[in-house]
């Protein structure tokens, strides 16, 4: 009875044990990747320096488990987590930072983007909300006035005006 228990023991241990390593398997290259790709952006997008990205965004666990590297001359951070299931991520200028997956490096850096095509449509002729102009014709004073009324001194559509509330003080 006794070997029989040991051995589920050890089975359940072994099971285990294999789940957890599968568990390390799946998530260091998303520590990797994440990691570079926010120190790609921090540093190649927004211009911030290395250390503070790694000390204010990349500080928690487990991102913080990653080592990440900057290759200023190719535009790109590396990250791994004790040397395993390194990632890279590359910064593209008009197009921000890419993880480098599902394609090659070189086949991203050869991607080029054209620029979207500009309104045929002037906005400024047509009222919002299609367009930017606002029209006076589309308002009903008379029952915007009934719904707000006056905010200082709180008449209207039972709206607490500033008024009411700075005779009565805050509270």
């Amino acid at each position: 009875m006794r070997g029989r228990i040991l051995l589920v023991l050890k089975f359940l241990l072994l099971v285990g044990g294999i789940g957890i390593l599968v568990l390390i398997r799946e998530s260091l290259p998303i520590i990797s990747g994440y990691g570079a790709k926010v120190l790609c952006s921090g540093v190649f997008v927004a211009g911030r320096d290395p250390g503070q990205v790694i000390k204010n965004d990349l500080s928690g666990f487990p991102i913080n488990l990653g080592t990440y590297t900057v290759d200023r001359a190719d535009s790109s951070v590396t990250g791994n987590v004790w040397g395993f299931a390194a990632r890279k991520a590359i910064y593209r200028y008009g197009l921000g930072a890419t993880l480098v997956s599902g394609m090659t490096e070189q086949e991203l850096r050869e991607q080029r983007m054209e620029p979207a095509a500009a309104p045929e449509v002037d906005a400024d002729t047509m009222d919002w909300p299609s367009g930017d102009r606002v029209s006076r014709a589309a308002v009903d004073t008379a029952v915007l006035g009934e719904a707000v009324g006056d905010p200082v001194k709180g008449s209207g559509g039972g709206t607490d005006g500033i008024g009411e509330w700075a005779e009565a003080g805050p509270g």
